[in-house]
C-alpha cells in the first residue's frame, strides 16, 4: 500500500491500520462461518491496492491454472478502499473463472483463507531511515498476525513486505505455534535477478529452448545478506559454475554486488518515484503458483528457496529433523533463506546441500558477512515482537 507519507504522519498510518484491524470487533465473539465449499481454495492478498499488490492480483487473476475440482477465490484487502474499489472493478472485468471479492475488514478477508500473501506496508521514501521503515511495517505485520490468530483455518502465509529479514521474525513470533512451518519470506526476486544477470554471460545461441539458468540464492533478502550461489547453477538439466564463465575476479564481485543491490538499479531508474514493483509481483506470483498447485492437490509437495525459520519458537531447537545439520553451518541463526520441501502440513524437510557445497569464496567471504548482518536483522524483529 503506497500511502502519501509526505502528507500523512507515520503515527496516523499505524492508527489507520489499527482501526481497520479492530472493526467489527464484536464478531470475534461470534461463531466463525465455515466455508460452504470445502473444495474452494481462497487466496487473500493483503495490500492489494499497492504497486506490488495490484500487479500480483492481476497475475493471480489471469494466470493460475484451475481444475474442475477446485474453485479459486481471490480476496482483496487494503486500507485504501478508494483505490481498492477501482482495482476490484478493473479485475472483475477480466474473463477468468475465479471468484473475486474485496474487503474493508481484514478479518473478513482472512476467514477460510488457504493462502495469505502480504505485500502490505509502505515503501522507503526520501528522508526515511531504515528504522522508520521497520517500525511502520513491523506494526502492520504484527497487527496482521494478531488477526490471523483469531481465525479457525491455518493458511500458508507468504510475506513480501520489507524488510523481510526482520519482519518474518515479527510475524512468526506473534503467530500461534500452529503456524510454525507455514510462514515464508519471499526471496524469489533474488533468484530471478540472478538468473537474468548470469544469462547475460552465457552463449545460448545454439539452444532451441527458452530456458533460463537457475541460480540459487540463499541467506537473507537485503544487501550483503543475499548470497548468490554462483558455484552451483544449472541449465538444461546440467549443473555448472558461473565462476567458469567469468574468470575475472572483479567481474564476479560486480555480478554478486548487482544481484545483492539490484533493487537500487530500479529505484534509480524510476528516479525515486517507485521501486521494483513489477519484478517483485512476478517473483511472488511464481511462488504463489507453487502453493496453489499444492493446495489444489496437483502435487503432493513443492520445493523452493524461501526465507524460513530453522528453529521452533525457542529460537534454538531445530524446526525439523534435518535442520539440525543446517544450523551449525549458518552460526545457528534462527532464520535463513534455504531450499526446503513443503507439503500440506508445512515445511517437511530442509536441504543443507547448497550451504555444504559453497566454494571457498562463498564460504569464507560472502557467508560470514551475510550471517553477521542477518543475525542483527533477526534480533531487531524479535525485540520488536517481544514488546
Amino acid at each position: 500500500m503506497f500511502l502519501p507519507l509526505q502528507i500523512i504522519p507515520y503515527s496516523i498510518i499505524l492508527y489507520y491500520f489499527t482501526t481497520f484491524f479492530s472493526n467489527n470487533y464484536n464478531s470475534l465473539n461470534m461463531p466463525i462461518p465455515t466455508n460452504s465449499k470445502s473444495n474452494q481454495v481462497k487466496i487473500t492478498v493483503i495490500g492489494a491496492a499497492g504497486g506490488i499488490g495490484q500487479s500480483l492480483s492481476l497475475l493471480l487473476r489471469t494466470s493460475l491454472q484451475n481444475n474442475n475440482d477446485n474453485q479459486l477465490h481471490l480476496a482483496l484487502f487494503d486500507v485504501n478502499m478508494k483505490v481498492l474499489n477501482g482495482v476490484h472493478a478493473d479485475l472483475s472485468h477480466v474473463n477468468t473463472n475465479m471468484k473475486l471479492s474485496l474487503h474493508d475488514n481484514l478479518r473478513d478477508s482472512l476467514v477460510d483463507s488457504n493462502l495469505v500473501i502480504i505485500p502490505a506496508g509502505v515503501p522507503r521514501k526520501p528522508g526515511m531511515t531504515r528504522d522508520d521503515l521497520f517500525n511502520i511495517n513491523a506494526g502492520i505485520i504484527k497487527g496482521i498476525a494478531q488477526e490471523l490468530n483469531t481465525i479457525d483455518s491455518t493458511p500458508f502465509v507468504l510475506l513480501i513486505s520489507n524488510p523481510v529479514n526482520s519482519l518474518l521474525p515479527v510475524l512468526q513470533s506473534v503467530l500461534n505455534d500452529v503456524y510454525l512451518g507455514r510462514c515464508f519470506g519471499i526471496t524469489e526476486l533474488d533468484l530471478v535477478r540472478a538468473s537474468t544477470f548470469v544469462n547475460g554471460f552465457m552463449d545460448n545461441s545454439a539452444s532451441s529452448s527458452n530456458e533460463m539458468p537457475y541460480v540459487p540464492v540463499i541467506g537473507g533478502h537485503s544487501g550483503d545478506t543475499i548470497l548468490p550461489v554462483l558455484s552451483n547453477c544449472s541449465f538444461n538439466n546440467s549443473t555448472f559454475s558461473a565462476y567458469d564463465l567469468i574468470s575475472d575476479d572483479v567481474a564476479i564481485k560486480k555480478l554478486v554486488h548487482r544481484i545483492q543491490y539490484g533493487g537500487d538499479e530500479v529505484v534509480q531508474a524510476k528516479d525515486g518515484m517507485g521501486s521494483a514493483t513489477l519484478s517483485m509481483a512476478y517473483s511472488a506470483f511464481l511462488v504463489a503458483k507453487k502453493f496453489v498447485q499444492l493446495l489444489t492437490n496437483q502435487v503432493s509437495s513443492i520445493d523452493g528457496i524461501f526465507y524460513i525459520p530453522l528453529t521452533t519458537k525457542d529460537w534454538n531447537s531445530p524446526l525439523v529433523d534435518n535442520a539440525q545439520s543446517v544450523l551449525p553451518l549458518v552460526q545457528n541463526v534462527p532464520f535463513f533463506s534455504i531450499k526446503c520441501t513443503v507439503n500440506s502440513k508445512g515445511i517437511s524437510q530442509i536441504d543443507p546441500t547448497l550451504v555444504q557445497n559453497l566454494n571457498n569464496y562463498e564460504r569464507e567471504s560472502l557467508l560470514p558477512t551475510a550471517l553477521n548482518q542477518l543475525q542483527a536483522n533477526i534480533d531487531t524483529g524479535l525485540t520488536f515482537a517481544s514488546k
